[in-house]
């Protein structure tokens, strides 16, 4: 597992228990937190790979 993985991780992680533990108006927040870790998750890197 990639470092980038690993940030993705506890991204997704850290989201979905602040949904849960912290009542806020910032709750898009938190939604945007899960979502890029999904993304990191699975695709494992922050840009494309050139050519």
């Amino acid at each position: 597992m990639n470092k980038t993985r690993i940030i993705g991780a506890v991204l997704l992680a850290l989201g979905i228990c602040a949904q849960f533990f912290i009542e806020s108006n910032y709750a898009w927040i938190f939604g945007f937190a899960v979502g890029l870790g999904i993304a990191l998750v699975i695709t494992g890197r922050f840009r494309k790979k050139a050519g």
